[in-house]
């Protein structure tokens, strides 16, 4: 008697999520390989860092040109608060917030071609009484530019930073991103300045 499977029709493919997540052993694979969306779409990958255990493996496969800054925010602290060892693996376009996540991993993998871009933020759709619009673009300009410093403090230099900051987009080929990381992850503690 020979059996067969048939998937459920009805069943979502792995593939088909936003951030398919994939589980092999102690080796996690997460994928963000799209426009980051609203955080909420990214509260299982933030479940899965938040509670592995130290003797498991992130890799958090990142082709991505950025979004939502929230969300890169979002993952940059679960990854950050991550047990395990986390591995950024860049391939394609890594941009905006696409670079805030890979900042917080352990280690980097970089694909040969891979464009890495770091820029200010971009606002959309705000709206409200013109006292309110005020208000928040001075406070999310002030909270944005200290958090891109803490960030990207030793990553950049502190000219760059104020030039991105001013409006200057940055683009890094492989070897300048792989250059900078050796240096960004032996400092114990960012700048801000």
């Amino acid at each position: 008697m020979e059996l067969t499977f048939t998937p459920d029709k009805n069943q979502e493919s792995i593939w088909d999520k936003v951030v398919p997540i994939i589980k092999n052993g102690s080796n996690i694979s997460i994928y963000i390989t799209s426009e980051l969306e609203l955080p909420n779409e990214y509260n299982e990958a933030h479940y899965i860092l938040m509670t592995a255990k130290e003797y498991e493996t992130v890799d958090i496969y990142i082709n991505c040109p950025g979004g939502v800054v929230d969300t890169a925010f979002y993952l940059h602290d679960s990854i950050t608060n991550c047990k395990a060892k986390t591995t950024a693996v860049l391939s394609g376009t890594v941009a905006s917030g696409g670079t805030i996540i890979t900042m917080a991993c352990n280690e980097i993998k970089i694909a040969p071609f891979t464009q890495f871009m770091i820029h200010n933020y971009s606002a959309h759709g705000i709206s409200g009484k013109g006292h309110e619009i005020k208000d928040y673009v001075k406070f999310n300009d002030a909270e944005l530019n200290k958090a891109f410093k803490e960030i990207y403090g030793t990553f950049l230099t502190s000219k760059e930073i104020q030039e991105i900051i001013d409006g200057k987009d940055y683009w890094l080929n492989r070897q300048e991103v792989y250059d900078r990381w050796d240096t960004y992850k032996s400092n114990d503690e960012t700048v801000v300045e």
